[in-house]
């Protein structure tokens, strides 16, 4: 019989009830933005946005809280890219490095100095997500000594497939730092129009 899944990082609040997500931080936006210019996929992603909408997000700064409109504006506009999985998980890894990279680089520090795990970041994982999503909340459930599911709940753009499957890319490429080798894909099963579901594992 396998063994049961544990609690690993429960969520902020009821699973039937989570804090809806109002705002994006424009640092996030940007760091997709920039990934997108590396494939030369800009100026098609620019055409797929509205004039009122490209000049709002094109005028986002750093620290700047995107509204959820404006926020699925931009990532619908990056899902009508119809891009392979293979190039959406790349920009997420990509997002996911430049997004993090100032409070990640404390994370390698320490596994280099106290033999910091997967673990050691999916513990955060809430403190990492709310520096630049407000609202939702995330969880995290032991499967095995180096298997684990991660949920995001509260979350409504989880409706993009552009967002459900470049978010693969994006844990991928922080859980990277901490393992030799790292496997995500995405849970059908827990991926709704408000939640989305991860099984992670690492050697």
């Amino acid at each position: 019989m396998p063994p049961r899944e544990e609690v690993f990082l429960p969520f902020e609040s009821p699973r039937d009830h989570p804090p809806p997500l109002v705002a994006v931080r424009g640092q996030a936006i940007a760091s997709s933005m920039k990934a997108l210019r590396k494939r030369d996929l800009f100026d098609a992603y620019r055409g797929n946005l509205t004039p009122t909408d490209r000049e709002q997000l094109l005028g986002l700064t750093a620290s700047t809280w995107a509204p959820l409109a404006l926020a699925d504006a931009h990532y619908r506009a990056c899902d009508r890219l119809a891009l392979d999985r293979t190039t959406l998980e790349s920009i997420g890894a990509d997002a996911g490095l430049a997004l993090n990279e100032t409070a990640v680089s404390v994370l390698i520090k320490l596994s280099k100095e106290a033999g910091a795990t997967p673990w050691t970041v999916l513990t955060r994982g809430n403190k990492l997500m709310h520096r630049s999503w407000e609202g939702s909340t995330v969880g995290v459930f032991k499967l095995g000594p180096k298997e684990a599911r991660f949920e995001w709940i509260g979350q409504p753009l989880a409706v993009i497939p552009y967002v459900r499957v470049a978010f693969c890319g994006f844990l991928r490429s922080v859980l990277e730092l901490f393992a030799t080798r790292v496997f995500v894909k995405d849970i059908p099963a827990c991926c709704t129009r408000t939640t989305l579901g991860y099984r992670c594992s690492w050697v």
